[in-house]
Order: C-alpha cells, then structure tokens, then sequence
C-alpha cells in the first residue's frame, strides 16, 4: 500500500456536546488521544490533526502528529459558514498527492487501525471511496402513528431486510475525490462504528470504555 492521508478534523466548538473530543472516556484517554492512537497504527500512514481550535492543537502535538491550522476563510467562508467536506478539499491541497485519503472522526474512538488500513487498500485497488456504519435494523413506524397497523404487516428486526446507518467513522477517497460523496459502503458492529454526537452518544461511549481493557503508552 502506498503512504496515505489520514485527516482527523476536530473544530472547537461543539453544540451537541461541548468538547466532545477532549473529554475523557471510561476514566481513560479522550476520544481525541483514542483516535490519534489508531491512526498512528496504520502502516506507513502520514497523520494530521485539522483543526480551529489551540487547545485540539495542542493535544495532537503532544501526542506526535502534525497539525493543519484551519484559516479564518476558507474559499471565502468564514470557520461557521463552511461544510467539513469544504475543510477536508483545502487540507488536501496543502500537501503533495497521496494517492488515498482518508477521514477519520475524532469522535469514533473504537475504531481499529485494521479497519482503516483495509478501507485504504480498498480504495487504492479498486479506485472507489468507501465509508462506514452499522446494521441500524429496528420497528419503525412510517405516516401516522394513530393509525393502527395490522399484526400480519410486523415482522421482527432479525427478519427485516438489512438497513445500513452511515456514521462516517471513517471515509476513504482517491485524491481527486475529497469530499465527494462516497460511492460505497462497509459495515462494522455497533461498537467500532460509534460516532459520538450526542450526550447519550458519549454515555454509551464512556460505559464501552469501562468495559474494554485497552493498554495506550
């Protein structure tokens, strides 16, 4: 495999959950250091935090990687104007072409630098960007709920037709589609394709983290 790209974007602010990345998990390291860590397992991978904020900067130089200081405008938009995707496109043209590139968030700290490794051969063998989720199967009701549903039209989740939910954990392009949206999908369990976004996000995070006996030097 050649050298990838691994970009992990982290803006300071965070309306869901405040500082999400730097809150520490299950007594242990912060999702920030979680992903950080992973990344650096990655063979031959080329790592950088992107980000707005000192405090994020500061944690990933700590912790051995690179930093892209995000510019207060970024084709003209200013840090609350402009999409991640939009952040992702200017990163990658501040380096030399990679050939594979890949987005890791900050706040998917189960990921398993296997799972990442696998997402880039696969994009640099068969040329199409990949993303991940989960089997997001359940008893959903559609139009309106006082409508009564006949018990011959229910079925059980083990029986339903798989349903996949993008997390976005981790997105793999070939260089010239950074940002585009990605053109095929992996599923990974429950556990390593957790994104948190929200404070029950975090609770569900926090109680894996507790759980899990993972040694970080």
């Amino acid at each position: 495999m050649s050298e990838p790209v691994i970009f992990i974007p982290v803006r300071g602010g965070s309306a869901g959950v405040p500082r999400k990345a730097l809150r520490p998990l299950g007594g242990g390291p912060c999702a920030l250091v979680r992903t950080i860590r992973t990344c650096q397992h990655v063979p031959d991978a080329n790592v950088y935090v992107v980000t707005d904020d000192d405090e994020i900067a500061m944690v990933a130089t700590r912790y051995g990687v690179d930093v892209l200081r995000e510019p207060p405008l970024i084709n003209g938009l200013a840090a609350g104007e402009r999409t991640l995707d939009q952040v992702l496109r200017w990163a990658a043209h501040q380096l030399p072409s990679a050939g594979v590139t890949a987005k890791v968030q900050a706040t998917a700290p189960f990921l398993r630098a296997e799972t990442i490794e696998a997402a880039c051969r696969s994009v640099e063998r068969d040329g199409y960007s990949l993303t991940v989720g989960c089997d997001a199967r359940a008893l959903y009701w559609r139009g309106d709920p006082s409508i009564a549903q006949p018990i011959t039209a229910r079925i059980t989740r083990q029986q339903q037709e798989p349903v996949w939910r993008e997390t976005g954990a981790v997105t793999v392009w070939r260089d010239a589609d950074v940002g585009q949206p990605p053109l095929r999908f992996r599923a990974l369990d429950r556990d390593e394709a957790i994104d948190i976004d929200t404070i029950y996000d975090f609770a569900i995070a926090d109680a894996i983290a507790r759980r899990l006996r993972i040694c970080y030097r």
